[in-house]
Protein backbone atom coordinates (compact mmCIF):
# COMPACT_ATOMS: atom_id res chain seq x y z
CA UNK A 1 0.00 0.00 0.00
CA UNK A 2 0.79 3.50 -0.48
CA UNK A 3 0.29 6.86 -2.40
CA UNK A 4 2.37 8.25 -4.88
CA UNK A 5 2.14 12.35 -5.11
CA UNK A 6 2.92 12.62 -8.91
CA UNK A 7 3.22 16.53 -8.35
CA UNK A 8 6.03 16.45 -5.88
CA UNK A 9 8.23 15.45 -8.90
CA UNK A 10 6.88 16.59 -12.28
CA UNK A 11 5.06 19.68 -13.57
CA UNK A 12 3.91 18.57 -16.88
CA UNK A 13 3.38 15.28 -18.51
CA UNK A 14 3.55 14.25 -22.51
CA UNK A 15 3.89 11.30 -23.81
CA UNK A 16 3.55 8.21 -26.19
CA UNK A 17 2.64 4.57 -24.82
CA UNK A 18 2.05 2.01 -27.01
CA UNK A 19 1.48 -1.77 -25.49
CA UNK A 20 0.74 -4.38 -28.17
CA UNK A 21 -1.28 -7.24 -25.64
CA UNK A 22 -2.18 -6.85 -22.24
CA UNK A 23 -3.33 -9.37 -19.95
CA UNK A 24 -5.15 -9.52 -17.05
CA UNK A 25 -5.88 -12.20 -14.72
CA UNK A 26 -7.89 -12.79 -11.69
CA UNK A 27 -10.11 -15.46 -10.36
CA UNK A 28 -13.18 -15.04 -11.98
CA UNK A 29 -12.11 -13.57 -15.74
CA UNK A 30 -9.30 -12.67 -18.06
CA UNK A 31 -9.10 -9.73 -19.93
CA UNK A 32 -7.06 -8.80 -22.94
CA UNK A 33 -6.22 -5.33 -24.97
CA UNK A 34 -4.89 -5.60 -28.20
CA UNK A 35 -2.66 -2.72 -29.66
CA UNK A 36 -3.45 -0.20 -26.66
CA UNK A 37 -2.25 3.28 -27.13
CA UNK A 38 -2.19 5.93 -24.75
CA UNK A 39 -1.01 9.93 -25.44
CA UNK A 40 -1.29 12.62 -22.49
CA UNK A 41 -0.04 16.17 -22.50
CA UNK A 42 -0.63 17.67 -19.01
CA UNK A 43 0.61 20.88 -17.19
CA UNK A 44 0.22 20.99 -13.03
CA UNK A 45 -1.42 24.39 -12.10
CA UNK A 46 0.53 24.22 -8.40
CA UNK A 47 0.47 28.13 -8.42
CA UNK A 48 -2.99 29.14 -8.83
CA UNK A 49 -4.69 25.53 -8.79
CA UNK A 50 -2.97 22.62 -6.26
CA UNK A 51 -3.24 19.51 -7.45
CA UNK A 52 -5.06 20.10 -10.52
CA UNK A 53 -3.75 18.85 -13.95
CA UNK A 54 -4.80 20.74 -17.46
CA UNK A 55 -4.30 19.41 -21.04
CA UNK A 56 -5.60 16.00 -22.98
CA UNK A 57 -5.26 12.72 -23.06
CA UNK A 58 -5.86 10.16 -25.79
CA UNK A 59 -6.72 6.35 -25.22
CA UNK A 60 -7.27 3.99 -27.69
CA UNK A 61 -7.20 0.14 -28.36
CA UNK A 62 -7.88 -2.00 -31.62
CA UNK A 63 -9.65 -4.90 -29.47
CA UNK A 64 -10.59 -5.44 -25.56
CA UNK A 65 -11.67 -9.30 -24.73
CA UNK A 66 -12.93 -10.32 -21.26
CA UNK A 67 -13.50 -13.94 -21.03
CA UNK A 68 -15.20 -16.25 -18.05
CA UNK A 69 -13.25 -18.75 -16.59
CA UNK A 70 -14.93 -21.17 -18.70
CA UNK A 71 -13.19 -19.24 -21.92
CA UNK A 72 -16.90 -18.02 -22.76
CA UNK A 73 -16.75 -13.97 -23.83
CA UNK A 74 -18.51 -11.94 -21.41
CA UNK A 75 -17.40 -8.43 -23.04
CA UNK A 76 -16.06 -7.31 -26.45
CA UNK A 77 -15.15 -3.43 -27.78
CA UNK A 78 -13.55 -3.34 -30.87
CA UNK A 79 -11.61 -0.31 -31.72
CA UNK A 80 -12.21 2.45 -29.15
CA UNK A 81 -11.47 5.50 -29.01
CA UNK A 82 -11.70 8.07 -26.22
CA UNK A 83 -10.38 11.49 -25.59
CA UNK A 84 -10.32 13.50 -22.49
CA UNK A 85 -9.72 17.53 -22.07
CA UNK A 86 -9.48 19.56 -18.43
CA UNK A 87 -9.18 23.46 -19.31
CA UNK A 88 -9.90 26.37 -17.43
CA UNK A 89 -13.07 28.75 -17.95
CA UNK A 90 -12.96 32.01 -16.12
CA UNK A 91 -12.64 30.57 -12.28
CA UNK A 92 -14.24 26.89 -13.28
CA UNK A 93 -13.21 24.14 -14.64
CA UNK A 94 -14.50 22.41 -17.66
CA UNK A 95 -14.01 18.59 -18.73
CA UNK A 96 -14.94 17.67 -22.21
CA UNK A 97 -14.43 13.95 -23.25
CA UNK A 98 -15.29 12.13 -26.72
CA UNK A 99 -15.92 8.46 -27.00
CA UNK A 100 -16.54 5.56 -29.88
CA UNK A 101 -17.03 2.11 -30.95
CA UNK A 102 -17.04 0.44 -33.42
CA UNK A 103 -18.86 -2.37 -32.11
CA UNK A 104 -19.42 -3.59 -28.51
CA UNK A 105 -20.81 -6.78 -27.78
CA UNK A 106 -21.69 -7.80 -23.71
CA UNK A 107 -22.44 -11.97 -23.42
CA UNK A 108 -25.82 -12.40 -26.20
CA UNK A 109 -26.02 -8.40 -26.42
CA UNK A 110 -24.37 -6.70 -29.71
CA UNK A 111 -24.12 -2.86 -30.06
CA UNK A 112 -23.39 -1.47 -33.43
CA UNK A 113 -20.91 1.94 -33.98
CA UNK A 114 -21.46 4.15 -30.61
CA UNK A 115 -20.18 7.36 -30.46
CA UNK A 116 -21.00 9.98 -27.53
CA UNK A 117 -19.69 13.72 -26.28
CA UNK A 118 -20.34 14.73 -22.80
CA UNK A 119 -18.90 18.04 -21.39
CA UNK A 120 -19.11 18.67 -17.77
CA UNK A 121 -19.21 22.71 -16.74
CA UNK A 122 -19.21 24.73 -13.55
CA UNK A 123 -17.00 22.53 -11.71
CA UNK A 124 -14.69 24.50 -9.25
CA UNK A 125 -11.22 23.25 -8.53
CA UNK A 126 -11.43 22.91 -4.98
CA UNK A 127 -13.91 20.14 -6.21
CA UNK A 128 -11.07 17.84 -8.10
CA UNK A 129 -8.62 18.92 -5.28
CA UNK A 130 -11.02 17.11 -2.37
CA UNK A 131 -11.64 14.29 -5.01
CA UNK A 132 -8.11 13.62 -5.12
CA UNK A 133 -7.55 14.20 -1.28
CA UNK A 134 -11.04 11.41 -0.61
CA UNK A 135 -9.09 9.21 -3.07
CA UNK A 136 -5.61 9.08 -1.87
CA UNK A 137 -6.93 9.07 1.43
CA UNK A 138 -7.36 5.43 3.75
CA UNK A 139 -10.56 6.24 5.39
CA UNK A 140 -11.93 3.00 5.84
CA UNK A 141 -11.71 3.06 9.49
CA UNK A 142 -13.05 6.43 10.21
CA UNK A 143 -16.64 6.21 8.69
CA UNK A 144 -17.15 9.93 10.78
CA UNK A 145 -14.92 11.21 8.76
CA UNK A 146 -15.39 9.71 5.60
CA UNK A 147 -18.93 10.75 5.57
CA UNK A 148 -17.47 14.22 6.32
CA UNK A 149 -15.17 14.55 3.68
CA UNK A 150 -17.91 12.89 1.64
CA UNK A 151 -20.53 15.96 2.50
CA UNK A 152 -17.81 18.90 1.85
CA UNK A 153 -17.34 17.09 -2.11
CA UNK A 154 -20.60 17.23 -2.61
CA UNK A 155 -21.55 20.53 -1.50
CA UNK A 156 -18.46 21.95 -3.59
CA UNK A 157 -19.46 19.99 -6.43
CA UNK A 158 -23.45 21.41 -6.48
CA UNK A 159 -22.86 24.87 -4.89
CA UNK A 160 -21.96 26.55 -8.35
CA UNK A 161 -24.54 24.59 -9.91
CA UNK A 162 -22.98 22.10 -12.25
CA UNK A 163 -24.08 21.36 -15.58
CA UNK A 164 -23.59 18.28 -17.86
CA UNK A 165 -24.06 17.95 -21.25
CA UNK A 166 -24.25 15.38 -24.00
CA UNK A 167 -24.59 17.47 -27.57
CA UNK A 168 -23.95 14.36 -29.16
CA UNK A 169 -24.87 10.76 -29.03
CA UNK A 170 -25.27 8.37 -32.09
CA UNK A 171 -25.91 4.57 -32.05
CA UNK A 172 -26.45 2.72 -34.90
CA UNK A 173 -29.21 -0.06 -35.42
CA UNK A 174 -30.27 -2.73 -37.28
CA UNK A 175 -33.71 -0.73 -37.26
CA UNK A 176 -32.10 2.57 -38.32
CA UNK A 177 -29.74 5.53 -36.34
CA UNK A 178 -30.51 6.53 -32.84
CA UNK A 179 -29.74 10.29 -32.32
CA UNK A 180 -30.29 12.35 -28.83
CA UNK A 181 -29.30 15.34 -26.75
CA UNK A 182 -28.83 15.65 -23.14
CA UNK A 183 -28.50 18.80 -20.60
CA UNK A 184 -28.78 18.32 -16.93
CA UNK A 185 -28.54 21.00 -14.36
CA UNK A 186 -28.33 20.26 -10.59
CA UNK A 187 -27.62 22.05 -7.07
CA UNK A 188 -27.26 25.81 -6.40
CA UNK A 189 -26.72 27.62 -3.43
CA UNK A 190 -29.98 26.49 -1.59
CA UNK A 191 -29.34 23.39 -2.89
CA UNK A 192 -26.32 21.63 -1.57
CA UNK A 193 -27.44 20.02 1.60
CA UNK A 194 -26.81 16.20 1.35
CA UNK A 195 -28.82 16.96 5.13
CA UNK A 196 -31.59 18.59 3.04
CA UNK A 197 -31.98 15.98 -0.48
CA UNK A 198 -35.31 17.19 -1.25
CA UNK A 199 -33.91 20.25 -1.95
CA UNK A 200 -31.60 18.65 -3.95
CA UNK A 201 -34.05 16.46 -6.14
CA UNK A 202 -36.23 19.64 -6.75
CA UNK A 203 -33.16 21.90 -8.04
CA UNK A 204 -33.01 19.15 -11.09
CA UNK A 205 -34.00 20.64 -14.30
CA UNK A 206 -32.67 18.57 -17.65
CA UNK A 207 -33.56 18.57 -21.40
CA UNK A 208 -33.80 14.94 -23.42
CA UNK A 209 -34.24 14.95 -27.43
CA UNK A 210 -34.42 11.64 -28.68
CA UNK A 211 -34.38 11.08 -32.31
CA UNK A 212 -35.94 7.20 -33.21
CA UNK A 213 -36.00 5.48 -36.76
CA UNK A 214 -39.52 4.44 -37.73
CA UNK A 215 -39.25 1.18 -37.90
CA UNK A 216 -37.63 1.15 -34.00
CA UNK A 217 -40.53 2.55 -33.28
CA UNK A 218 -42.78 0.11 -34.56
CA UNK A 219 -40.93 -2.73 -33.18
CA UNK A 220 -41.17 -1.37 -29.85
CA UNK A 221 -43.76 0.97 -29.19
CA UNK A 222 -47.31 1.96 -30.18
CA UNK A 223 -47.82 -1.24 -32.94
CA UNK A 224 -47.49 -3.67 -29.67
CA UNK A 225 -50.50 -4.69 -27.66
CA UNK A 226 -50.58 -3.61 -24.28
CA UNK A 227 -50.91 -6.63 -21.84
CA UNK A 228 -50.30 -4.60 -18.41
CA UNK A 229 -52.66 -5.70 -16.18
CA UNK A 230 -53.89 -3.01 -14.34
CA UNK A 231 -56.25 -3.00 -11.24
CA UNK A 232 -59.70 -0.79 -12.03
CA UNK A 233 -58.92 2.96 -11.79
CA UNK A 234 -55.16 2.53 -11.45
CA UNK A 235 -52.63 4.02 -13.94
CA UNK A 236 -48.92 2.82 -13.73
CA UNK A 237 -46.36 5.13 -14.77
CA UNK A 238 -45.11 2.93 -17.24
CA UNK A 239 -48.74 2.45 -18.55
CA UNK A 240 -49.19 6.29 -18.36
CA UNK A 241 -45.57 6.65 -20.68
CA UNK A 242 -46.44 4.08 -23.00
CA UNK A 243 -49.75 5.90 -23.83
CA UNK A 244 -47.44 9.37 -24.51
CA UNK A 245 -45.19 7.47 -26.65
CA UNK A 246 -48.06 6.27 -28.45
CA UNK A 247 -49.33 9.55 -29.17
CA UNK A 248 -46.55 11.82 -30.02
CA UNK A 249 -44.54 8.82 -31.74
CA UNK A 250 -47.83 8.48 -34.52
CA UNK A 251 -48.29 12.08 -34.66
CA UNK A 252 -44.27 12.68 -35.02
CA UNK A 253 -44.64 10.12 -37.94
CA UNK A 254 -47.80 11.65 -39.66
CA UNK A 255 -45.24 14.79 -40.31
CA UNK A 256 -42.04 12.65 -41.03
CA UNK A 257 -43.22 9.62 -42.10
CA UNK A 258 -39.29 8.35 -41.42
CA UNK A 259 -38.17 9.41 -37.63
CA UNK A 260 -40.25 10.33 -34.10
CA UNK A 261 -38.85 13.48 -32.41
CA UNK A 262 -39.66 12.70 -28.55
CA UNK A 263 -38.50 15.94 -26.05
CA UNK A 264 -38.05 14.99 -22.47
CA UNK A 265 -38.45 17.77 -19.82
CA UNK A 266 -37.60 17.50 -16.14
CA UNK A 267 -38.31 21.32 -14.10
CA UNK A 268 -39.14 21.20 -10.45
CA UNK A 269 -39.98 17.50 -10.17
CA UNK A 270 -42.72 17.42 -13.08
CA UNK A 271 -41.57 15.80 -16.02
CA UNK A 272 -42.64 16.64 -19.12
CA UNK A 273 -43.25 14.56 -23.00
CA UNK A 274 -43.12 16.78 -25.98
CA UNK A 275 -45.25 19.74 -23.69
CA UNK A 276 -47.42 16.84 -21.95
CA UNK A 277 -46.89 16.40 -18.21
CA UNK A 278 -46.16 13.06 -17.18
CA UNK A 279 -49.09 12.61 -14.53
CA UNK A 280 -50.94 9.46 -13.44
CA UNK A 281 -53.78 11.19 -11.58
CA UNK A 282 -54.27 13.37 -14.26
CA UNK A 283 -54.88 10.55 -17.10
CA UNK A 284 -56.95 7.92 -14.56
CA UNK A 285 -59.33 10.32 -14.12
CA UNK A 286 -59.42 11.13 -17.66
CA UNK A 287 -60.16 7.35 -18.08
CA UNK A 288 -62.55 6.49 -15.23
CA UNK A 289 -65.37 9.78 -16.38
Amino acid sequence: KGHFDLEKYFSSLKGNLFISEINLYNQNNDIQIENFRLQTDQTLQENSWPGIWLGNTDLYFDNLVEYSKEGLIKLLIKKMDAKSVIEPDGEFLIIKGDCSFESLKIEETAISPLSYSIELSRILPETIYLFNQLVSSDLSNNNLLLLQKGGELVYSFLKPRPKLSIPAFELQTQEGLIKSKLMLEIGGEDASNLLMPQSIINSIEGLLEVELPKKLIKNSFYEKEDTEQLPNNTVTFNHELKQLLDKHCNQSLEVSNKTCQLIFTLKGSELKLNGDLINSKKINSNLTN
